[in-house]
């Protein structure tokens, strides 16, 4: 039998209690990550900017190492606002695309280069670099979870310009 003199459970507010501060959790985290999220997008121009000097600069170191004009990469051409190109058309030929996702705090690419074994067909190699916000509010760039420098980044986008094979390894081809 049910005691009436005993006090009430007070389970209900204990229950909205809870729900209250889950609530408050969640909240606050969804409000960290649009702050992450907006400041990553809001650096990410600069992050794409520091690679596009960065290969400008590949670029030049190995045109000097490659000066006949049939080795030379031609110079790296901005494409709109999020995207560059570097193309050398004689053999063995060579093709990098970059861009910035102005959704996404990311930079996707693809090299194209003559297959090794057969250069009438041409292998492709795809991916991206993240670009990640540090705890000084600093970005850094990412090969899937690992930190890379610009320059790395750059060194990794330009290697099939040097030898095809390191992009036909790259792409599993």
């Amino acid at each position: 039998m049910v005691n009436p003199q005993a006090p009430a459970s007070n389970w209900i507010q204990e229950e909205a209690d809870r729900l209250a501060k889950q609530k408050t959790q969640d909240r606050e985290e969804f409000d960290r990550r649009k702050f992450e999220r907006e400041t990553l997008l809001a650096y990410a121009p600069e992050a794409f900017q520091a690679l596009i000097e960065a290969v400008r600069q590949d670029i030049e170191g190995f045109n000097k190492l490659y000066p006949r004009h049939d080795e030379r990469l031609n110079p790296l051409e901005i494409q709109g606002n999020t995207g560059f190109q570097v193309k050398r058309a004689y053999d063995p030929e060579f093709e990098l695309t970059a861009r910035l996702n102005p959704n996404k705090p990311e930079i996707s690419y693809t090299v194209k280069v003559p297959h090794p074994a057969n250069g009438s067909k041409r292998v492709t190699a795809a991916g991206l670099f993240g670009i990640s916000l540090q705890k000084s509010l600093s970005w850094i760039l990412l090969d899937g979870v690992q930190a890379i420098s610009v320059s790395t980044a750059s060194q990794m986008l330009l290697k099939g310009a040097v030898d095809p094979t390191l992009v036909a390894f790259l792409s599993g081809s």
